[in-house]
């Protein structure tokens, strides 16, 4: 999830094209009293978006998904693709995300996160599994960089199909799901005031794939919901709920 709004917006690969990195002098300007290091090296950042094409398509991966953005000045780059992937033996696709946060003025390292979810914001904050990170110095070899970075990823990827099917293999009714969701409420799991749409999503799926009554079912439920929720309601509900539906 890209979410932008300290001054950020959305770019095309286009705008990312015509990009330009800062020179020494500009960068000296930005931070002021900042001391800049002789091994400084911007990274342009349709370097990198391509650098990370590649190994998504090299390693047979779907982008479903992209959306990048860039800060106010233009020199952070933020990204999040949504790839799809089929798990091994069936005919089933897994969807799951990569983020990337990268600033050529020294304010934060190139940074890559990986998971079912990820959350990048252009306050510089950027959540999910970490796959790599690295200063913007002269030592930095960008394809050696996402390609371990996806060599997590691939790792997480097979976690989360473990934690799918384990969710999946739990067969549930309208009515036990529903009480799961007051359960979550009086964990402090859910906001008493969601669930009512967590429930009539799970009662009235607007998307076939939620129809199965089963705990990967309700959990996409709570997950379509949670969109419109802050930033730290909807992180707790994706890492507590799936833990309460898996108990005996």
């Amino acid at each position: 999830m890209l979410y932008l709004h300290c001054g950020g917006k959305e770019v095309t690969m286009n705008d990312l094209e015509n990009y330009e990195v800062p020179t020494l002098e500009e960068l000296r300007e930005a931070r002021g009293d900042h001391v800049v290091g002789s091994r400084w090296k911007p990274v342009p950042h349709i370097n990198l978006v391509k650098t990370v094409r590649h190994e998504i398509m090299g390693r047979g991966l779907r982008i479903h998904e992209e959306h990048y953005g860039w800060s106010k000045d233009t020199h952070t780059l933020f990204a999040s693709i949504s790839l799809k992937s089929y798990v091994p033996g069936t005919n089933r696709e897994l969807g799951m995300q990569f983020g990337l946060r990268s600033d050529n003025l020294q304010r934060v390292k190139l940074y890559g996160v990986t998971g079912g979810k990820v959350f990048i914001c252009d306050n510089m904050s950027i959540a999910g599994q970490f796959a790599f990170g690295h200063k913007h110095t002269t030592g930095l070899d960008l394809g050696e960089l996402v390609h371990q970075g996806f060599s997590t990823y691939v790792q997480q990827t097979r976690e989360m199909h473990t934690f799918v099917q384990g969710l999946r293999d739990v067969r549930l009714d309208t009515e036990t799901g529903d009480a799961l969701l007051v359960e979550a409420c009086h964990r402090g799991i859910l906001p008493s005031s969601q669930i009512v749409k967590v429930s009539t999503e799970w009662r009235e799926p607007r998307h076939d794939v939620f129809k199965e009554r089963n705990g990967w079912s309700l959990y996409n439920c709570l997950t379509e919901i949670a969109k419109q929720w802050v930033v730290n309601t909807h992180e707790t509900a994706l890492r507590d709920f799936p833990a309460l539906i898996l108990e005996d």
